[in-house]
């Protein structure tokens, strides 16, 4: 009987050459299959099939943040990306063991090349499985005419991005990349080369660094400068004010894509609740122009983790619960190309460590900064350290 099954299984392997099988019993033959579900557009089912993978992943994980209710949803619904993405999910014995949407930016270059991504990404540490998965997204993105597929990335770097490589000794910080451990392992596994770096740093001797800075604040003043502080009555406006920046000042970024401005608007829905009027301010000149900006929050990580996705009464409660933090997250800042030259960044960052100081924050964290950036790395006035690294990852062969 054994003999007769494993010339029936030769003759499936034969006339089935696309399946593949990974696990075999000790007592007869048994199949196990991995499919790859293909989707192209994000239905209910698919999402449903993501957001069960992702609580797999992270169950009993306490330093997982749970997105907010429709984030993923909207995410995958993004209509810039309408027939410009595909959605894949990897499946054996009825498990969901992967998933993944790669995308077709039409505007995304690399070394003036066409460049697809792969972002939302799960798995369970299933090697097989991502690297199927991972491949078939690859296969895809050729047929699309990339030449080079860039992860974890979800079509652009204004959304969350890249793996966080640890170390994981403390929770991340509000908006940090969060992953399990194996999952650059898993990419790595399937054929993925690191292509950049990047790490936050994290600042304790507040004082120090505002010290550091405090001759270029001087110069600034002293040419004119002077700070407006963003306010949470004025929100909308100030968003459109550090849209208006942002397109400008970090246009030759690396795998920078334009965004619209809705889409931004959107991004920053809700900021005002993280506002701290003290610490995020505008930088204009003598004549009332903006030169450059900063957005300094606290990091509310914890009160935000604590509302466990949902908004309504009682979530808002367990944020305004936990908010007590000291720390404080120096997201991102920017100067004018037309103002640059003149220590103006170093000057900005006197002022936000000394409203940093004299809000009580202990410590701050300079966040996700590309490795090769110097000026925004000596921004931490000589005080800082490496908090976390991170890795973003790409493939010109497919994966494996």
């Amino acid at each position: 009987m054994v003999a007769a099954a494993t010339a029936v299984v030769g003759v499936i392997l034969v006339l089935l050459p696309s399946l593949r099988f990974y696990e075999y019993g000790i007592d007869g033959v048994s199949l196990v299959t991995l499919s790859i579900d293909e989707f192209s557009e994000a239905d209910d089912g698919v999402v449903a099939r993501m957001k069960r993978l992702r609580r797999c992943v992270y169950d009993g994980d306490d330093h997982f943040c749970r997105p907010f209710e429709g984030r993923l949803e909207q995410e995958l619904r993004r209509p810039t990306y309408i027939g410009r993405q595909r959605l894949f999910v990897a499946r054996r014995s009825g498990e969901d063991l992967a998933c993944a949407v790669a995308r077709r930016p039409e505007a995304l270059r690399l070394d003036g090349k066409p460049v697809a991504t792969i972002g939302k990404f799960e798995a369970l540490e299933d090697s097989q499985a991502t690297t199927e998965l991972l491949s078939r997204a690859a296969v895809w993105a050729a047929d699309k005419g990339a030449e080079t597929v860039v992860g974890p990335l979800s079509g652009d770097t204004w959304h969350t991005y890249r793996f966080n490589l640890g170390s994981y000794d403390e929770p991340p910080f509000l908006r940090e990349p969060y992953n399990p451990p194996y999952y650059p392992v898993l990419w790595e596994n399937a054929g993925f080369e690191v292509l950049a770096t990047y790490h936050s740093r994290r600042i304790d001797d507040i004082a120090g660094a505002c010290r550091h800075h405090a001759s270029r604040w001087a110069d600034a003043e002293s040419m004119g400068y002077r700070i407006e502080p963003m306010t949470r009555e004025r929100i909308d406006e100030a968003l459109e004010r550090v849209f208006d920046m942002v397109c400008v000042c970090f246009a030759d970024n690396f795998l920078y894509t334009p965004i619209r401005r809705s889409a931004f608007m959107d991004l920053y829905d809700g900021v005002e609740i993280l506002l701290d009027e003290e610490m995020s301010f505008f930088l204009v000149d003598e004549e009332g122009r903006d030169a450059g900006f900063a957005f300094v929050l606290p990091d509310y990580a914890r009160a935000v983790r604590a509302m466990k996705g949902r908004k309504h009464l009682w979530s808002k409660a367990k944020f305004l619960a936990n908010r007590r933090t000291k720390t404080a997250n120096i997201k991102t800042f920017g100067i004018m190309p037309e103002h640059r030259g003149k220590g103006l960044a170093s000057a900005m960052a006197h002022k936000y460590f000394a409203a940093i100081e004299d809000r009580g924050f202990e410590r701050a964290n300079i966040c996700l900064i590309h490795d090769e950036n110097v000026g925004s790395i000596k921004m931490d006035g000589e005080r800082g350290r490496v908090l976390r690294r991170y890795a973003l990852y790409h493939t010109t062969g497919g994966a494996r």
